[in-house]
């Protein structure tokens, strides 16, 4: 990896739009680094696809676009 990534775990509320619709999704973090966020949900997002990002216990609040996603269903 170019980044170095450092091993978290909480909950992370994610917000996008999808055909118009708001939605919204509590994921599981994995890990964070200074340029990206891994983490775990039920459903898969679309690479590109804007989120907005609220996680008060980390004070992590911002904007982020979808990179990378794949299906694995539930854990």
């Amino acid at each position: 990896r170019r980044v170095n990534r450092v091993r978290l775990s909480g909950k992370v509320r994610l917000f996008w739009e999808e055909s118009f619709t708001a939605q919204q999704a509590t994921a599981e973090i994995h890990d964070v680094s200074e340029t990206g966020l891994s983490c775990w949900m039920p459903r898969r997002l679309a690479p590109g696809t804007r989120v907005k990002i609220e996680a008060a216990h980390l004070k992590l609040f911002g904007f982020a676009t979808v990179r990378h996603s794949r299906g694995q269903g539930m854990k």
